[in-house]
């Protein structure tokens, strides 16, 4: 049996080793550095969408985002170039918009400033995120990689996230 000691707040124990933790977290997966947030991965999206955006400005996303991107486009004011998401029939899930995709839409979209993807998907997926780094970097234009889904990917031999097994399609017509 545990005591009830076993689950209270060290919180000046915790405080002096955050600083440690973050080192030996980007040690471990190859990172320059790593930083801790509270509240999941909301909190995250909110400061680097915030940072590298703002009002009237365009950031590419995609429509298929965490409501933590919705939320921090009102906050920022800053206008979606929406990207659409790629449909898996297989598996009845929306994938990421391919590098394709990316570059169609910098190209209607030369007011863009900024580019967010998730990646993986919580279904494990991930996108062609050195392709649509090139893009955005010929363009001088940042992109935040949302990996939360992918934390462990850097303890796996091969961390490399996998495509769908099948080209996705457009998601089917809605019924009415």
């Amino acid at each position: 049996m545990l005591s009830r000691d076993t689950f209270a707040a060290d919180v000046i124990m915790a405080k002096s080793v955050v600083s440690d933790a973050e080192a030996l977290c980007a040690r471990a997966v190859g990172a320059r550095e790593a930083v801790f947030t509270t509240c999941g991965s909301g909190i995250s999206i909110h400061t680097a969408m915030l940072t590298v955006t703002g009002p009237g400005r365009t950031i590419l996303v995609d429509r298929n985002v965490h409501k933590s991107v919705v939320a921090s486009l009102i906050m920022s004011g800053a206008h979606p170039g929406w990207l659409r998401p790629c449909w898996d029939n297989d598996n009845q899930v929306a994938h990421q918009a391919t590098a394709h995709a990316v570059a169609d839409a910098l190209d209607h979209h030369p007011e863009t400033g900024a580019a967010l993807m998730i990646t993986p998907t919580e279904y494990g997926t991930g996108a062609d995120v050195r392709v649509v780094v090139k893009l955005c970097h010929a363009r001088d234009i940042p992109l935040v990689v949302d990996a939360a889904w992918g934390g462990h990917f850097g303890f796996h031999p091969d961390p490399r996230p996998r495509p769908a097994r099948r080209a996705p399609t457009s998601p089917p017509a809605r019924r009415h």
